[in-house]
């Protein structure tokens, strides 16, 4: 047994065939990038809309840092925040 066949509160996780985190460790995700799946892929199990909020807030993130000259997409983001 390793830390990926268990996880600690919850089993939201567990339907699918690999753990989000090892997917992400393993293909060396970005932190912000790697919050954003997680939230998406989560949000029918655990939190409903409150994470898909949280992944777009992480995508914010993305954009304002990797994009900054794209104003336009961020005013579109911010209106969803």
């Amino acid at each position: 047994m390793n830390a990926f066949d268990t996880q600690i509160g919850g089993t939201h996780y567990s339907k699918y065939k690999i753990q989000p985190t090892e997917f992400l460790i393993t293909n060396r995700i970005k932190f912000a990038e790697g919050n954003a799946i997680k939230y998406i892929l989560r949000h029918e199990d655990k939190e409903g809309i409150k994470d898909i909020l949280k992944a777009i807030h992480y995508i914010a993130m993305i954009v304002e840092t990797i994009y900054p000259d794209e104003k336009e997409i961020q005013k579109r983001i911010a209106f969803v925040l």
